[in-house]
C-alpha cells in the first residue's frame, strides 16, 4: 500500500504489525504491534533475541508474506524503481550466470538496456572491488565475494528501500570488516534506505543511524536508540570510541534482559 506522508521524510510506515503462523493446528505470534517509521536515506539496524521475528517483519516489508493485522506503508517511490530489494542471509545469486549477468538481473527484469545497463553494472563492479572477476561463475568466487556479488546486485537494481536480512552472518571476522566497511562506502555514495537485521550488536552499531531493539516472541519494538556517530566511518576505527563501548553495552543490557526473561 502507498501512501504519500506530506513530511517527505518517512520512507516507510510500519503500523500495528502483527503475524502469527498456524501448525499442525498450533497457532505461533511471531510479531504483535510493531510500529515503526523509517525515513529517507535513513540506516536503520534491527537486533533482538534468536526467534524474535526479525527476519518474519523482513519478509512482510518485502512483501513476501501478509500480516495478520496491521499495514505498511511507503511514501515518495518512483513508478521506475521497485520499492524493495531483499538480500538474503544464505548467499543467493544465480549459480548458472556470471557475476556480471547477476548483476545485471534486476536491471534487465526492469528493462534497462544497452549502454545504461553497461554503465551501471560496470560501476558497481567496480566499487565492489569485482572487475577482475564479471565473468566468473559463483562456484569460483569464495563466500565473501558471492556476498559482495548480492550486495552489487542489490545496489545495481536501485530499489526504493534495501531489506538486508543478516548478510554477513556466515563470514569469518576479518571478511565480514571489509564487507562491513565496504557497505558504508557503498551506502554513502548511494545514500539508499536501509532496512538492515543483524544479530551483532557491534555491527548494529557501527552501521545503524539507529537500532531497534526488539523483545522475546512475539517480537514488539523494544526500545529504538540514535547512534550519534558521524559519517563517513570506518568500522575499526568507531571501536576505539569510548561512546562506542557505552552504546554496546547498552543495547546488550536490553538484549539481555529479553534473553533472561524467556528463561524465567
Amino acid at each position: 500500500m502507498e501512501t504519500n506522508f506530506g513530511d517527505k521524510t518517512a520512507k516507510l510506515r510500519i503500523r500495528n504489525l502483527s503475524k502469527s503462523f498456524s501448525l499442525n493446528g498450533t497457532e505461533t505470534q511471531a510479531l504483535q504491534d510493531v510500529t515503526l517509521d523509517v525515513f529517507s536515506n535513513e540506516f536503520c539496524a534491527v537486533v533482538g533475541p534468536s526467534g524474535c521475528g526479525k527476519t518474519t517483519l523482513l519478509r512482510l516489508l518485502a512483501g513476501l508474506e501478509q500480516p495478520t493485522s496491521g499495514e505498511v506503508l511507503y511514501g515518495d517511490c518512483s513508478p521506475n524503481k521497485p520499492k524493495c530489494n531483499l538480500v538474503f542471509q544464505e548467499q543467493a545469486i544465480f549459480p548458472w550466470m556470471t557475476v556480471w549477468e547477476n548483476i545485471a538481473f534486476g536491471l534487465r527484469r526492469r528493462g534497462v538496456k544497452g549502454a545504461e545497463l553497461n554503465d551501471i553494472v560496470k560501476h558497481f563492479l567496480n566499487i565492489t572491488g569485482l572487475s577482475g572477476f564479471w565473468n566468473f561463475y559463483p562456484y569460483q568466487l569464495s563466500g565473501g565475494m558471492k556476498q559482495r556479488v548480492g550486495v552489487a546486485r542489490a545496489f545495481a537494481n536501485d530499489p526504493e528501500i534495501l531489506l538486508m536480512d543478516e548478510p554477513f552472518a556466515s563470514l569469518d571476522e576479518q571478511n565480514k570488516t571489509l564487507l562491513q566497511d565496504e557497505l558504508l562506502r557503498i551506502w554513502e555514495e548511494t545514500k539508499k534506505t536501509v532496512v538492515f537485521i543483524t544479530h551483532s550488536i557491534d555491527e548494529a552499531i557501527s552501521l545503524g543511524d539507529r537500532v531497534v531493539v526488539m523483545t522475546n516472541r512475539p517480537g514488539r519494538i523494544k526500545s529504538i536508540i540514535p547512534v550519534r556517530f558521524g559519517r563517513p566511518r570506518k568500522m575499526m576505527e568507531l571501536r576505539k570510541e569510548a561512546e562506542y563501548g557505552a552504546l554496546v553495552y547498552q543495547v546488550w543490557q536490553l538484549l539481555y534482559e529479553e534473553v533472561m526473561s524467556s528463561k524465567a
